[in-house]
């Protein structure tokens, strides 16, 4: 199923009015609104943890900058050129 058809069955269910179901029609729909609660509940966190890593991803950003420096102002340009770019 597409996001569009999934998002127009539940546009449907929203409209029903749970009270006027009965028996096995009231159970199946309390299971279905239930699994639609827990997959918005999932893409939530989903989504916080996405946002989580990028944060640390950003945050690591200085600190490999400053590594990079540090290993150029120990790395002996001149003696790389010589022997490794062709000339």
């Amino acid at each position: 199923m597409t996001d569009e058809e999934i998002n127009s069955i539940i546009d449907e269910l929203n409209a029903v009015r749970p009270e006027k179901l009965d028996g096995e029609a009231r159970k199946l729909f309390d299971t279905i609104m239930q699994i639609i609660d827990e997959k918005d509940d999932i893409k939530a966190e989903l989504h916080a943890e996405k946002i989580k890593n990028k944060k640390l991803e950003l945050e690591r950003i200085p600190l490999l900058e400053g590594k990079i420096k540090q290993y150029e102002q120990h790395l002996d340009l001149e003696w790389v050129e010589e022997n490794f770019i062709e000339k």
